[in-house]
């Protein structure tokens, strides 16, 4: 049976003794998924999103890495419990690649220079309380640093945020921990791979992680010191 609603209707299903819950969704309602399941001591299966990294080794195809990555960061204006949320990209590459990535973002949403706000492919934010908690993140991360490399454009009173990426994005910052759940990408820099798996470590386990590169030893390298609950190569979301 399907049965439609909203928070109510979800909290009498957990009333009821059901052999096994499954959640899609945020890490706070999964908590509260997970006690009332508990009452009929039913099994769960929660799939919670959070902060997927997307690892650009110096090896990597950096205009395929920005073309796919542009897509799979926007897709449903990122409202995707495995899109990509932050960028670890070599410093000396950084500039390239945010470049790559802009164009790619352009070129699907903006063809024409009409803006792509009128674009009728870029949806908007679900609803108004998301909209102002994804315009929070982007201005602390202003306040404390963070630059505009794309995008920035917001209307909250049209739930429109539209495709940003930031750039100087560092640990003090709410956006460097908390899932955007936006169409924002989070972009930081490296100069040894070791940093890049000391950074991943800091954030709970990630549902996705992601890792472009050629050079095969270098992705054995993430692959063996990372934990996640899916891993793609050289793509994302998609796996």
């Amino acid at each position: 049976a399907v049965v439609l609603g909203g928070p109510e209707v979800a909290q009498e299903a957990l009333k009821q003794p059901f052999n096994h819950v499954c959640y899609v969704g945020g890490t706070r309602v999964g908590k509260l998924v997970m006690q009332a399941a508990a009452e009929h001591f039913a099994p769960v299966t929660l799939e919670l999103g959070g902060k997927n990294p997307v690892i650009i080794d110096k090896s990597a195809d950096l205009a395929d890495a920005a073309k796919k990555l542009a897509f799979q960061r926007t897709l449903m204006a990122g409202q995707v419990c495995l899109a990509p949320d932050y960028v670890l990209v070599p410093t000396a590459q950084r500039d390239e690649f945010v470049a790559a990535l802009g164009k790619s973002m352009t070129e699907m949403y903006d063809p024409s220079g009409a803006g792509t706000k009128a674009s009728a492919d870029f949806p908007r934010i679900i609803n108004a309380n998301h909209t102002r908690r994804i315009i929070g993140l982007m201005e602390d991360a202003k306040k404390k640093g963070a630059k505009v490399a794309y995008g920035g454009e917001v209307n909250e009173a049209e739930r429109y945020i539209a495709p940003t990426i930031l750039v100087d994005v560092n640990n003090e910052m709410d956006i460097a921990f908390e899932e955007t759940f936006g169409p924002i990408m989070s972009v930081m820099t490296y100069d040894d791979r070791s940093q890049v798996i000391d950074e991943v470590a800091k954030r709970p386990k990630a549902l996705g992680l992601y890792i472009f590169a050629q050079d095969r030893e270098a992705i054995d390298y993430y692959l063996n010191n990372t934990r996640s609950g899916s891993v793609a190569v050289n793509n994302a979301v998609t796996q």
